[in-house]
């Protein structure tokens, strides 16, 4: 049963098990997190890993191909050697790229001003039952130290293995106004196990440290923590979501971005396709359906592939998220969408108020 609630946690909304719903979600078994610390702990060990230099924000694979019907068919039906033999986007010269640069940051930029304060509610099912449900906030906060963006997903789930303590997540990221990650915060509750993961940036130096502990019945067994060096652009296991929505997906197909965890690992997003469909919530909507694969269990997604139905708009709402797991297919579906007063505490008293809005 705990192979299965692991298998379950797809993304991070995902947790939980069958039973019957509690009348009210609680959060007493998941930790608040505060602003972080000012500095990253001692390295017990320092390793060097490095990925190449990124062109813009991301990586373009290959140039978006808009294909008819009959196009895609053709396509699928050539050996995958012409695929290879496809022509690459032209160089890039320095002034070009710095000026691509410049527009990428802008257009993030925008994007995180109108995604400020919002909050996304998910239900999750395990086939056709309900396992629980998923939040989602990006909220613009301030400090002694400045102004930065927090964004926090959570998942809850409901009913008897919520009572056993099983599947309970929670994922941070601080970014700051140069929409650059400088901390994230993970943490995972399964039974009598807690597991936590912390990371610094630092980009003037071009590294980052780790710090995992993991802890039965409270008390920690392992504590680790190392130095990771990188050159180039560098996210997070929650910052890239938010960076996944404001892609191309109309000039570009695919793209890879470098992720930190424990080491550093690429997620590859493809734009499998653009359609108009009845997605949940918000009626018809014109969607990209996307494929991410991510190569480790670390961070926000999980190793292997989904599928995510993100709104074409300029909102980029992702209103569905599908995947295989064990024993079937976890579906999650967006339930509400809003935006929070900016007055408000991102803190687990607004994050429980959101969660029981809605049944």
């Amino acid at each position: 049963m705990k192979k299965i609630i692991i298998y379950l946690a797809i993304f991070v909304f995902l947790a939980g098990c069958t039973g019957k719903k509690n009348k009210e979600v609680t959060l007493e078994e998941i930790p608040d997190v505060n602003y972080p610390p000012e500095e990253a702990p001692l390295s017990t060990d320092e390793i060097s890993l490095t990925i190449e230099e990124n062109v813009q924000e991301e990586t373009i694979i290959q140039p978006e191909i808009n294909l008819s019907q009959e196009e895609k068919k053709l396509e699928d039906e050539r050996p995958l050697i012409a695929k290879k033999e496809q022509k690459l986007p032209k160089p890039v010269i320095p002034d070009e790229k710095e000026k691509k640069q410049d527009e990428k940051f802008i257009e993030l930029l925008n994007y995180f001003t109108s995604w400020s304060g919002e909050y996304l509610l998910y239900s999750a099912k395990w086939n056709f039952v309900n396992v629980g449900k998923g939040i989602i906030i990006c909220k613009e906060e301030k400090n002694n130290n400045g102004e930065f963006y927090h964004i926090v997903g959570i998942t809850v789930p409901e009913g008897s293995m919520a009572k056993s303590g099983y599947g309970y997540n929670r994922v941070d990221s601080f970014i700051d106004k140069k929409l650059k990650p400088y901390y994230f915060y993970s943490y995972v509750k399964n039974g009598e196990k807690e597991r936590t993961t912390e990371i610094f940036f630092n980009f003037n130096k071009s590294e980052y440290t780790w710090n995992v502990k993991k802890l039965k019945k409270g008390a920690v067994y392992s504590n680790k923590t190392q130095k990771v060096k990188f050159n180039g652009n560098l996210y997070d296991g929650m910052f890239i979501f938010y960076v996944l929505r404001s892609a191309d997906f109309e000039s570009y197909q695919k793209f890879q971005y470098p992720v930190a965890m424990e080491k550093i690992w690429n997620l590859t997003i493809t734009r499998k396709d653009k359609m108009t469909k009845d997605v949940p919530l918000l009626g018809n909507k014109e969607i990209y359906l996307l494929e991410p694969i991510a190569e480790s269990d670390e961070g926000v997604f999980r190793k292997g592939k989904m599928n995510i139905w993100l709104t074409t708009d300029k909102e980029r709402v992702p209103v569905y998220l599908e995947g295989r797991v064990t024993l079937g297919t976890a579906k999650l579906s967006l339930i509400s969408k809003a935006k929070i007063n900016p007055n408000e505490k991102l803190d687990r008293a607004l994050i429980s108020r959101i969660l029981n809005s809605v049944d």
